[in-house]
């Protein structure tokens, strides 16, 4: 997920313009509002001989945890997207995980982080409660867009009030890998793989070994779990099993 810094509830030019730019989370546009009809002025017009002034020059700061195949990527997109808009320049930064987070919150406290950066979309209240993102403007992404082209699970998290405070970049899935040999020595079919929860729990079964005392000497099955996840799990709303009298999740 990213998100677009703010100090003020107003903005300036050169915010819009980050966020139209950066596509991935605009602004609130308050201070960029058109006038009410009925207030709007006589168009400009252009003397002959004057050359229209140039378009201003912008800059954009996008920050995000270091990961070499991502970074190669956004990397890539950035020298893409000023190449198509030479008014724009990228800078972007991938700083390394351990130092990250500090170095976002650090420089949002003192008001000189990014225009638009990347957290994990479980922390995006946390953010919005400090008022350093900012909801996606219409002219980036309208609600009704950011529901039809997203998963609603994946931009849940990011919605406050109503409006939507990021964009997904990217949506990690979790992948069965299976040791062919043991499978296979346990009889079980490679080709076709656990296909429910329950043939899941049949395999590590299957595939648990333990010795005459009982102690573990081949674990069945293996799950890489992080605080993340049981958030996400919480979020989607699984059927886990549960005590009698429990709460479901």
């Amino acid at each position: 997920m990213v998100a677009r810094t703010m100090a003020q509830k107003t903005v300036s030019r050169r915010q819009f313009l980050s966020g139209v730019a950066a596509g991935s989370v605009g602004l609130l546009l308050a201070g960029c509002a058109p006038k009410p009809a009925g207030q709007q002025g006589a168009a400009p017009t252009q003397a002959a001989g004057v050359q229209p002034a140039p378009a201003e020059k912008v800059t954009i700061t996008h920050w995000q945890h270091h990961n070499e195949a991502r970074a190669a990527i956004v990397k890539s997109l950035s020298e893409e997207f000023m190449q198509a808009n030479p008014t724009v320049s990228v800078v972007f930064e991938s700083v390394p995980y351990d130092a990250y987070f500090d170095k976002v919150v650090t420089s949002l406290e003192a008001g000189s982080g990014p225009d638009v950066y990347q957290i994990p979309a479980n922390i995006a209240i946390e953010f919005y409660n400090r008022k350093q993102i900012i909801a996606v403007p219409d002219e980036v992404m309208s609600r009704a867009d950011i529901e039809k082209e997203f998963v609603p699970w994946t931009v849940r998290l990011l919605k406050f009030q109503g409006d939507y405070y990021g964009l997904p970049t990217d949506v990690q899935v979790w992948p069965l890998y299976v040791n062919t040999d043991l499978a296979s020595a346990a009889g079980l079919d490679i080709e076709k793989g656990p296909q429910t929860w329950d043939e899941f729990r049949e395999w590590a079964k299957a595939l648990t070994k333990r010795d005459s005392s009982g102690n573990l000497e081949q674990a069945g099955v293996d799950i890489c779990a992080s605080a993340y996840q049981y958030l996400l799990l919480s979020d989607a709303r699984p059927a886990l099993p549960m005590p009698a009298g429990g709460r479901q999740l």
